[in-house]
């Protein structure tokens, strides 16, 4: 191999393979568009899923407290986050109320033939549809979890509405009509639609609720858009986009019902306590206004004098604030700890309003005694009324806080379901679908390339020094010669013979262009004797010998052809000759040579068969008749075509070898490999036999061929 052949390696592979591509479009495009048919089946035979979408808006209340306003309504009112919010909705105190309200674990759907049947329907667009109402069997019982098995549903009658009811032991248990209610033996059913065609079959149970609960909070997607946006998007995907809008506002409602509900709860428990604490405040109160009256009537007081009503105005007002205060601590209380800003400013207000009550408190006891008692009873009297008004207050506002709850949570959009399908993405699909099966053409085209182990290229076979005689191309009609032969029960003794059927075939151009090559490189060998040998089966080493031999025969040659494959030669059946006397014969000595030499029914060709299979046939080639034989045909024939075996199953070959002057082995086009033409090679060099040169036969025609069908001589000497 030169120097030469080393260029531009990496260029010509990506040229090669490219045009390997070229050459393969017939399969890249049969496969491209079988994956093309699969995804568009896929698309139509796949149920559209649709998906509704509603919105929720979550309001963060900040709570405060105003400590110069008594207004304790906000601290009812729950503070809302939306993560909080998603937990709850997908609860079952929120979607176990749909899943009852709507009846969702009743289950009903039709039957179709296993793996198949529900493609089909989809594909035609023949889908059953039923719509079950209400379904009550003797086994329910939800208290149990226990709800009953399945049953059938088989229509009778499609124009009618008819339809029979079975268990799931296929025992008819009444026969009912579509929209009216069926009570019968503990049963009770309700169907409001039912389409398909008659003997359609639908099965009908009741799931579990916490399964079909679980299977809602699955299907379920809540998102918050945005950040801390408190705005919720609930979307719910499936095959009818009504029942999805139905689910998506029940959950929507139940979660606003809720969250309503749960605001005004704490408002009516803290109601409810205050309404029991009046009496009691009440009674307080009465008691201290008669402890007071009965003072004035026994100490004849009926008034105070001035100071002592303004020490007491100033003592009632210190009172009631640290009355006030005394609530916004058990209030603020619940919501901060004593660190908080807001309770240290409330517990500062406490200290400076104690010292103020401290301060009063003295200026009281530096009066008379009388005067201290009244103080003291009016102060009694006036703390009594201030908590009771406050508690009537609280009230007022506490009855008007829970009637005008109106929740965190409002509905922004309700469910609605796109008029587009999500999926199955048809246009996607197939165009992906395409896609791979066009990849997939292609890797399979450059697998085959890349681990392809016959030869394709001419300068393989000038890379191990042989002369590359001729390419013989593929003939159509020798295959179709074969196939008609192997069709017919009787073997046509002129199958095998393209030269004489069509003369001008192609590939018979070929072998009259190697005739011409070989004619003159004969004149410079040893002798006359032309072997063609091959390295293994089905190469089409017997169709070139036999079809070189017609050649030559033609350009008036007088040619013998010997055929020295005796155990597998077909020649006495391909010339029609006489079986009887072969070479086997001649070289186990029963027969002499005139007697082995017949004259075909071709002029100027003498045919030696192989004769009758013998058990030794390498040890009568190795005879000394053999080379008699060869001797003889070369001093009476001008041209003398030896066919042999295949030399990798047999050594006949490299013992013929010996005695011809030219030595040609025979490849066929991407079967034969370098590796067997190395070994082949090797062998015939083993037993002193060398290759005169290569013939390539069966050539295709293909871009990727660095050569053409015309180049029938290229010879690399």
């Amino acid at each position: 191999m030169d120097g030469n052949s080393n260029l531009n390696h990496d260029e010509i592979d990506l040229i090669n393979l490219f045009k390997s591509l070229v050459e393969s479009w017939k399969l890249i495009l049969s496969i491209t568009c079988f994956f093309t048919i699969l995804g568009v089946l896929y698309v139509k035979s796949t149920p559209l899923t649709y998906q509704a979408v509603a919105r929720l808006q979550v309001e963060t209340q900040h709570q405060h407290l105003d400590f110069h306003v008594n207004d304790i309504s906000n601290l009812f009112i729950s503070q809302s986050t939306a993560n909080t919010e998603i937990e709850i909705i997908k609860s079952r105190m929120v979607l176990g109320r749909t899943v009852d309200n709507l009846n969702l674990t009743l289950y009903s759907s039709p039957i179709f033939t296993p793996i198949i049947g529900k493609k089909i329907a989809y594909f035609l667009g023949d889908v059953p549809e039923i719509k079950v109402s209400l379904l009550i069997t003797p086994e329910n019982n939800k208290s149990s979890g226990n709800r009953g098995g399945n049953y059938i549903v088989k229509i009778s009658d499609a124009k009618k509405g008819l339809y029979d009811f079975f268990n799931k032991n296929n025992e008819l248990i009444f026969s009912g009509k579509v929209g009216k209610l069926v009570n019968k033996n503990g049963y009770q059913l309700l169907i409001l639609q039912l389409d398909g065609k008659a003997g359609q079959k639908f099965i009908i149970k009741e799931l579990n609720r916490y399964n079909t609960v679980s299977s809602l909070r699955s299907r379920l997607s809540i998102t918050e858009s945005g950040k801390d946006t408190g705005i919720l998007q609930l979307s719910l995907i499936g095959n009818n986009p009504l029942r999805m809008e139905n689910i998506l506002n029940d959950i929507a409602n139940n979660e606003l019902a809720q969250n309503v509900d749960h605001n005004a709860l704490e408002a009516a428990k803290s109601l409810a306590f205050i309404e029991n604490q009046l009496p009691e405040v009440k009674q307080e109160l009465d008691i201290a206004e008669n402890k007071l009256n009965a003072f004035k009537v026994s100490s004849d007081s009926v008034d105070i004098d001035y100071q002592a009503k303004s020490t007491l105005n100033v003592l009632a007002s210190v009172e009631s604030k640290l009355i006030d205060l005394g609530f916004k601590e058990s209030e603020i209380s619940k919501l901060y700890t004593k660190e908080h800003p807001a309770y240290v400013s409330l517990l500062q207000q406490q200290r400076a309003l104690l010292k103020r009550k401290a301060e009063l408190e003295n200026e009281v006891s530096a009066m008379p005694k009388t005067n201290q008692k009244i103080i003291t009873l009016n102060r009694d009297v006036m703390a009594a009324q201030h908590i009771y008004i406050s508690l009537i207050n609280k009230v007022q506002q506490l009855r008007i806080s829970q009637a005008s709850t109106v929740g965190s949570v409002r509905l922004i959009d309700s469910a609605e379901t796109s008029p587009a399908p999500i999926k199955p993405k048809k246009a996607l699909i197939v165009v992906l679908a395409t896609l791979f099966g066009g990849m997939l053409s292609i890797a399979i085209v450059l697998l085959k390339k890349t681990f392809m182990r016959g030869i394709d290229d001419p300068r393989q076979i000038s890379s191990l020094g042989l002369p590359l005689y001729a390419t013989v191309p593929y003939s159509v009609n020798q295959s179709k010669l074969l196939k008609k032969n192997k069709s017919s029960s009787e073997f046509n003794e002129e199958v095998m013979l393209l030269a004489c059927l069509y003369p001008d075939d192609l590939a018979i151009e070929a072998i009259k262009s190697l005739r011409t090559s070989l004619y003159f490189s004969i004149s410079t060998a040893k002798n006359k004797i032309i072997m063609i040998s091959g390295s293994s089966p089905d190469l089409g080493k017997s169709f070139l010998s036999k079809n070189l031999a017609i050649v030559f025969s033609q350009a008036k040659k007088k040619v013998l052809f010997i055929d020295t494959d005796m155990r597998k030669g077909k020649s006495t059946k391909v010339f029609n000759l006489k079986s009887k006397n072969g070479l086997s014969e001649y070289l186990s000595y029963q027969t002499n040579l005139d007697e082995i030499v017949q004259e075909s029914n071709i002029d100027n060709l003498d045919v030696i068969s192989c004769g009758c299979i013998p058990p030794n046939p390498s040890e009568l080639l190795m005879g000394n008749r053999l080379s008699e034989l060869m001797e003889w045909a070369n001093e009476n024939y001008d041209i003398v075509i030896v066919d042999t075996p295949s030399l990798l199953a047999v050594t006949d070959a490299a013992l013929v070898g010996k005695y011809v002057g030219a030595n040609f082995l025979v490849g066929r086009f991407k079967k034969t490999s370098i590796h067997e033409i190395e070994v082949a090679k090797e062998r015939f060099h083993h037993a002193g036999v060398e290759i005169t040169g290569f013939i390539l036969n069966s050539v295709e025609k293909k871009i990727s061929n660095t050569y053409g069908y015309y180049n029938y001589s290229y010879v690399d000497k």
